[in-house]
């Protein structure tokens, strides 16, 4: 991944890490521009081709954390990545 990029975690259907799929840039670039650099997204293979998002929350560095304006951004942001994903075709489990 890139600087800037999200942090992803690619997880297999036992729950253990698993190396990305070869498209998981686009993943990364989609995330990225929804939520930026300060997400986490946790990715769980449901078949060797289809996952389903186990996490997507955005992690605001404790410096900026008490700034009024950040305090009341939306932490999870699981229904608009899961959203973002499948608007590109991408095989995400919509629950």
């Amino acid at each position: 991944m890139a600087a800037g990029d999200p942090q992803f975690e690619w997880r297999g259907p036992d729950g253990g890490m698993t190396d990305a799929p070869a498209n998981a840039r686009v993943y990364v670039d989609i995330a990225r521009a929804r939520i930026g650099p300060f997400g986490r997204i946790v990715m769980a293979a449901i078949t060797p081709d289809r996952w389903k998002v186990e996490v997507a929350s955005l992690k605001v560095p404790p410096v900026n954390a008490n700034v009024s304006a950040v305090r009341t951004l939306p932490t999870d942001r699981r229904a608009e990545i899961i959203g973002a994903f499948r608007a590109e075709g991408l095989p995400v489990d919509p629950s």
